[in-house]
């Protein structure tokens, strides 16, 4: 189980993605529905273009200090990348499509499987 906090490197093998709040987290139907909506279609065109050029504008943020570059360095030596992962990266991302994201979806997102888990007292 990893936590929404935790560096991607960490998620990369995680059975579980672990949602934390201080509330209790009240989905209505119509929130669960657009999820299980959206795991199917997946993301509009519009959508894509959005998230690639917002990771695409953000790289250099990523790299930005000793620690991060290590910390991408570390998951390239964790995860067996290539050494010119930092280098095609955004090439990579760029290369994206909607049909990559659904196929993801359809094997690492199951709604219909999701559940909450409250623990403490009533809220």
């Amino acid at each position: 189980m990893v936590p929404l906090t935790a560096d991607l490197k960490e998620w990369l093998s995680a059975p579980i993605l672990y949602f934390n709040g201080h509330t209790f987290p009240k989905f209505k139907e119509a929130e669960i529905a657009k999820l299980r909506d959206f795991v199917a279609q997946g993301p509009t065109e519009a959508e894509l273009q959005a998230a690639k050029d917002n990771l695409i504008g953000g790289f250099a943020l990523r790299i930005d200090a000793n620690g991060k570059l290590l910390d991408n360095v570390t998951n390239i030596a964790w995860n067996g990348l290539a050494l010119d992962y930092l280098d095609t990266w955004t090439q990579q991302v760029e290369k994206i499509t909607i049909a990559d994201i659904r196929a993801a979806f359809s094997r690492k997102l199951q709604p219909v499987r999701m559940v909450t888990v409250v623990v403490g007292g009533a809220p």
